[in-house]
């Protein structure tokens, strides 16, 4: 028992693969992607990870990405192709800073819209001025151009 309590112990991954993309989607998790995953998620022991689905999603046209959360610790990205290749990986480090605030509980729905930082926003507060969405694009902007910063 000890041994078996031991080997278990030992095979205990610290830096687990949080994503989980659909065919299509591999080829938009690059070095950027990498990085913003272990700044905000590599700290946490494997089964502290949230389990992170990506795909290909026909969204509105305006709509580049989409977080969800499906039940606690699983999350999809759906990801709207039309953006292009280029813009694709931007998008998808940007929600998996929304994954993290939700992961984490600083972002989460409440009944008349959203709550950050535990101050309620309404649905229709202007996207622009969301701080959650402000924060993700700061982590982003951070990550893919750091010569910028």
């Amino acid at each position: 028992m000890r041994y078996l309590l031991f080997l278990l112990l030992f095979n205990l991954n610290l830096n687990a693969q949080i994503l989980i993309p659909d065919e299509g989607c591999v080829k938009h998790i690059q070095y950027s992607t990498k990085q913003v995953q272990e700044k905000l998620f590599g700290k946490q022991l494997s089964f502290q990870q949230p389990i992170v689905y990506i795909k290909y999603s026909p969204l509105f046209p305006t709509v580049l990405g989409l977080t969800r959360q499906l039940q606690p610790g699983y999350y999809i990205i759906d990801l709207n192709p039309i953006a292009g290749t280029d813009r694709l990986e931007w998008i998808l480090i940007h929600e998996l800073v929304h994954v993290w605030q939700l992961h984490t509980r600083k972002l989460t729905k409440h009944p008349s819209g959203f709550e950050y930082d535990g101050k309620v926003y309404p649905i229709k507060y202007p996207y622009k001025l969301r701080p959650w969405e402000i924060e993700a694009e700061t982590i982003t902007r951070q990550v893919c151009n750091p010569i910028l910063e």
